[in-house]
């Protein structure tokens, strides 16, 4: 049984329906850092935390692989956990903004972007090109039913950024006076296709059919090698409609991210498969 502090940091996890997958890989690393400082730490404890935290976000590959690898730190070696946490942390913190850097490098002038939902990625993305004068204007989809997308035009327009929060049925009116539409990921996949918030499918479709590219924005973390429950709230992009992965590493091509995902594979040293949650050697 997990101690009350860490059950209740699983259960923010598990109702939280509008944080970005970064926002719940930090979750879930503070939830393993609770398990680790309460000194219930055992190896059956900690892989059902491990198990816990995946079931609750079964979309985000972000929760499953911060999750297995902080499980894999606990069970093997827990004098390494403080190192880990704060390395882990600033990969958290540190990749968003060298993802950010990366999409700027891609405008070559003022653009007009449309995007959809709340990303966290997509914001860094678009507050630094503001800040370098590259963004004339967001459009954003208000993501129905949850509407997030309009939340988000607001932390845009807060940020000074030129933003419009536009109904869904919009996006074939705005994709031709756009430069390029842009999304984040909850989970990117070994092929290149992306799940991400139900509509991103719809953008990227649009965008390749009006001949402009479309690009997800994301850390290497969100790469996972095994395709979420079927859900309402997210759907599947095929690779051949995504230009391009950017990341803290640069921007990937679809065909060049089944090597990343192995990277991450052999880091955790853990088979991907949700059917299995304990660590191995």
């Amino acid at each position: 049984m997990l101690p009350p502090a860490v059950e209740e940091a699983v259960a923010a996890v598990a109702s939280d329906r509008e944080s970005g997958a970064t926002r719940l890989a930090e979750r879930t690393l503070r939830a393993f850092d609770l398990l680790a400082s309460s000194g219930r730490a055992d190896p059956a404890v900690v892989r059902e935390l491990a198990h816990r935290l995946q079931e609750a976000q079964p979309a985000m590959a972000s929760v499953r692989n911060v999750a297995r690898l902080g499980a894999k730190v606990l069970v093997e070696a827990p004098r390494d956990w403080p190192a880990f946490r704060e390395s882990m942390g600033r990969q958290l913190e540190e990749g968003r903004r060298l993802a950010a850097r990366n999409f700027v490098n891609l405008l070559e002038g003022p653009a007009t972007i449309l995007t959809l939902s709340r990303s966290a990625n997509v914001f860094e993305c678009l507050a630094l090109a503001h800040g370098k004068g590259l963004i004339q204007e967001v459009f954003v989809l208000e993501s129905r039913p949850l509407r997030e997308g309009a939340e988000f035009a607001k932390d845009l327009r807060a940020a000074g950024v030129r933003a419009s929060a536009i109904a869904d049925e919009a996006a074939g009116a705005c994709v031709g006076g756009a430069t390029l539409g842009l999304a984040g990921a909850d989970t990117v996949l070994a092929d290149g296709s992306i799940v991400n918030r139900a509509g991103t499918h719809a953008l990227a479709a649009l965008c390749r059919a009006a001949g402009k590219p479309f690009y997800v924005v994301c850390e290497t973390f969100k790469i996972g090698t095994n395709p979420p429950a079927p859900s309402p709230l997210f759907d599947l992009t095929p690779a051949v409609l995504v230009t391009g992965i950017v990341t803290e590493r640069g921007v990937l091509l679809p065909q060049q991210v089944r090597s990343t995902a192995m990277d991450w594979g052999r880091e955790s040293g853990s088979r991907d498969s949700t059917s299995d949650d304990s660590p191995e050697g």
